[in-house]
């Protein structure tokens, strides 16, 4: 990933997610794998192959933490972006209004990862050719949406945690 060689990266996360698909959904070396994918084709521009990834991830991170945790929201919020930079707006706006309502009952309205959500769903708006709604919720952020506006950002949802996985007793 840092020499950007996404293709190799793909294979080596493939094998990878191979190997784990052996594993109970809730193994942390599985949801690592997923999360990787889902960066190397959200970096690599490929979103038809992050997407399935993702809606993946959602369903784990619902299951285990919850549909409302941090977890599971940052996980929306990076379908979100991948469905907005994709193009496919209706799934982005569900993924955007389903993280901005999680994040802002966790962390609170002014929290800066929820002002920079506000402000990727500020230029989706704009992007969808909605000013009107845009204005709202720009008005919602206390900082500008150039200054808080970024195209990549943490993809990990949760630091991999042995007590996701299973106990053998």
């Amino acid at each position: 990933m840092e020499r950007r060689d996404y293709y190799g990266a793909e294979k080596l996360a493939l094998f990878a997610l191979e190997l784990m698909e052996e594993h109970d959904d809730s193994d942390s070396r599985l949801i690592q794998t997923l999360q990787m994918l889902s960066r190397i084709y959200y970096a690599s521009e490929r979103y038809g192959m992050g997407a399935p990834v993702l809606k993946r991830l959602i369903k784990i991170y619902s299951r285990l933490t919850g549909e409302a945790s941090m977890e599971t929201s940052t996980i929306m919020q990076n379908a979100a972006l991948l469905y907005h930079y994709w193009g496919k707006r209706e799934e982005a706006e569900y993924y955007y209004q389903k993280a901005i309502e999680a994040k802002t009952t966790l962390l609170g309205q002014q929290d800066q990862q929820v002002l920079r959500l506000i402000s990727h769903y500020v230029k989706f708006l704009e992007d969808s050719g909605r000013p009107q709604d845009a204005a709202y919720y720009r008005e919602l952020c206390s900082k500008s949406s150039k200054e808080l506006m970024t195209r990549t950002g943490s993809w990990e949802a949760m630091v991999p945690q042995e007590t996701l996985a299973p106990e053998n007793t």
